[in-house]
Formats: structure tokens, C-alpha cells, sequence
């Protein structure tokens, strides 16, 4: 089952919400169903509000078949001041080199919700070729990718025997948060999300077996 509009309705008017990702999915065996769970753009500014989220169009997944239903689904609720988080944004800058591959931490982003490193590089960029603009993976990402695996009913785990591109603080290890790989940054940047940490002043970006970077 695949999500193909998801609206916001405020005060009588509907705002179509950018989709940014496709995010996790899971698999019940015993239900034969498949949820999944997308990223959508922000609806940080309507706290406080009362919200009519609106999915449209469902496309049905058979072993057979693919059908198309045309529908709405809603969902209202209110969106409390305590679910919004704040991002804390820390410009650094900081330059590193991965397989011959030059690479500029442009800034760390925190919040309660989760950490975000934003990367520009030499192989970052779109690339325009016959009059056809499109995206092709990092040797930053093909790396931050490496630990990810996929199981049938659980999505996107992390394999620690693996190695990939981790974030630690304090001494623990913040987990890579596939399921927002696709979140979109600038033409020209890279976006890796982990888990939220506690001590921020104190994480290291650990990038394949033997670089590590200091996020200060």
C-alpha cells in the first residue's frame, strides 16, 4: 500500500506537504499487510492548531494485481507545543577527505528527535549530461549505506559488523537513521541523519574503519 498525496488542512485551506522520503516499513506475516511510513516536509508551524491530515489516492499492492483507489483518508488531531522540536545548528565547515573524494561538513544540526550531518563534496552534485539532470551516489553515501540492511518485517537495521559511517557521543554510538536517507538537502549537499544525542558538545563522525572527524 502506497501513500500518494498526503494534505494539511488548516483553517478551511489545504496545503500540499512535500514528500521527502519514503521512510521505514514494516511487514506483519501473520496480517499480510504492509505499513509504511513517509517523510513528509514539516508541520512544525501549525503547533498549537487543530490539524486535518488528508491521504490521498491509494494504489494496492497483490501478489497479482495493482489496483487504484480513489479516496481520502483523514486524520485529525491537534499538535501539541511539546511535540515540536528545536534545531540547534552548528556551522563548522570542516573539511576531510574520503577515498579521494573531498568532502566539507557544512554544519550539525540537533534536535530531541534526531541528528543531522550535512556534507557538500566533489561527488555530491548533480550532474548534467545530453540536456538530463539527475543524482548519482557519493562515494560518502555508497559508505554511510554499507551497514544498512533490510529485513522483511522490521525495514532498515543497522549491521555493526559492517562497516558504514556512525556517530558516537559520550561514549555510546548513535544509530544511523536509514529510513531519512532520501530527506532532501541543497542541490549540491548530502544529508546523513543518526539518533538524537545527549551530549553534543562531544560527537565523533566515524567514517569507514580508520577516519574519524571531531564535530567541534
Amino acid at each position: 500500500m502506497k501513500q500518494k498525496v498526503l494534505s494539511a488542512l488548516l483553517h478551511g485551506q489545504k496545503v500540499k506537504l512535500d514528500n521527502v522520503g519514503w521512510g521505514s516499513r514494516y511487514y506483519d506475516q501473520k496480517e499480510n499487510k504492509v505499513a509504511e511510513a513517509l517523510s513528509f516536509g514539516s508541520i512544525k508551524n501549525f503547533d498549537c492548531e487543530d490539524i486535518r491530515l488528508e491521504i490521498d489516492n491509494l494504489t494496492i499492492y497483490t501478489e497479482t494485481k495493482t489496483d487504484s483507489i480513489a479516496t481520502i483518508w483523514p486524520l485529525e488531531f491537534t499538535l501539541d507545543q511539546s511535540a515540536v522540536s528545536n534545531r540547534e545548528v552548528v556551522v563548522l565547515n570542516k573539511e576531510f577527505t574520503f577515498n579521494n573524494k573531498a568532502y566539507v561538513i557544512k554544519q550539525v544540526e540537533f534536535s530531541e528527535m534526531e541528528t543531522r550531518v550535512v556534507v557538500t563534496g566533489s561527488d555530491t552534485k548533480l550532474i548534467t549530461e545530453n540536456g538530463m539532470t539527475y543524482r548519482v551516489m557519493s562515494k560518502l553515501e555508497h559508505q554511510y549505506l554499507n551497514a544498512r540492511k533490510v529485513d522483511k518485517e522490521r525495514g532498515y537495521y543497522v549491521d555493526y559488523s559492517k562497516p558504514g559511517v556512525f556517530l558516537t557521543s559520550g561514549g555510546g554510538k548513535a544509530d544511523p537513521i536509514f529510513s531519512k536517507g532520501e530527506v532532501k538537502g541543497g542541490k549540491d549537499e548530502y544529508i546523513m541523519t543518526f539518533a538524537p544525542v545527549k551530549n553534543r558538545d562531544n560527537c565523533v563522525l566515524e567514517v569507514g574503519e580508520d577516519l574519524t572527524i571531531t564535530l567541534k
